[in-house]
């Protein structure tokens, strides 16, 4: 009798236990799908992806909002979110490629994970085949005959080759000329430090008053801006001119940043794209403690010129 109460007890509590994430699964969806699978180069795809999560679901990072997906080209992206007993999400992708032939757009990851913390689960679209046709369509290339080589006789050209020779010999002194002027510039001015630009944009940036004016995503453009232009300056990473991603893998690679440098640098870029691109609305306090952060970043950073005075003996 009690081996019976306790397999009846056990086969309940597995039975809830598997309902329960089922459940949860169930309201966890992804779906993607094109206004066009032919479309001719250079034609702008229309791709629209729908995600269904629970109410209280946390995904892990934002969506690619520039770049590439695969080797479509992002030329647009719009996200809209709406909330009522789970968390809908709406990505509205336009695409564009410059490569006849069969392509796919690849399967697009997004990975999410509940209230309670439990380890991260990975939700995937499938991948969209797309053809892409050339502008010549299927004709054949026309057959070109051989041209009659023609007789060039070099006494024709000889005051053009003077001409150019002169005209070459010009350019080279103008060239050395200005790489001598600039040589002497460089050596007669000394460059600010890189934390004394970045403090400098920082004080204009407060001076603005963004914030309080409600211009957010102008504000974390600028604060965003001013510390990308620093790591250039500082670290000679070209930040400016590399996506999010790009950056932290290259940051990534470079000795230059301890680990918890690297992760306090990820976690300002990412909330920064997610006000300028994915419209997140950031509170004042968040705000301001980005600035702080930015700060701080540049404080435990920046290269200390020790000063060394020489005194006559």
């Amino acid at each position: 009798m009690r081996l019976k109460i306790l397999f009846t007890a056990g086969f309940v509590l597995i039975c809830v236990l598997a309902f329960g994430a089922f459940a949860f699964c169930a309201d966890a969806f992804i779906g993607a799908g094109v206004d066009a699978q032919e479309v001719t180069i250079g034609e702008s795809i229309n791709y629209k992806i729908l995600i269904t999560l629970p109410a209280d679901a946390e995904l892990k990072d934002p969506f690619a909002a520039e770049g590439s997906l695969g080797e479509f080209e992002i030329r647009d992206f719009k996200w809209s979110a709406q909330k009522d007993k789970t968390r809908k999400f709406r990505l509205d992708y336009t695409l564009s490629i410059f490569k006849p032939g069969s392509h796919a757009i690849p399967e697009y990851k997004i990975e999410y994970r509940g209230s309670a913390k439990e380890q991260w689960q990975g939700l995937n679209a499938e991948a969209i085949d797309i053809t892409v046709q050339s502008v010549l369509g299927d004709t054949k290339e026309p057959v070109l005959k051989p041209l009659k080589p023609k007789v060039i006789i070099w006494r024709d050209y000889i005051p053009w080759i003077i001409v150019l020779v002169l005209i070459a010999g010009a350019a080279w002194a103008a060239v050395k000329f200005r790489q001598r002027k600039q040589k002497a510039l460089k050596e007669k001015v000394v460059p600010e430090p890189a934390h004394v630009i970045a403090y400098r944009e920082l004080e204009q940036l407060q001076k603005a008053n963004l914030i309080a004016r409600g211009l957010m995503e102008e504000y974390y453009e600028k604060l965003s801006g001013c510390l990308r232009r620093y790591l250039e300056n500082r670290f000679f990473l070209r930040a400016p001119w590399m996506s999010t991603e790009e950056f932290l893998k290259e940051v990534k690679r470079s000795p230059v940043l301890n680990a918890a440098q690297r992760t306090s640098l990820k976690e300002f870029l990412l909330l920064s794209d997610l006000v300028k691109f994915a419209r997140y609305g950031s509170s004042v306090k968040e705000a301001k403690e980005a600035f702080a952060g930015a700060r701080s970043f540049i404080d435990n950073t920046k290269r200390e010129e020790i000063l060394k005075e020489k005194t006559k003996t």
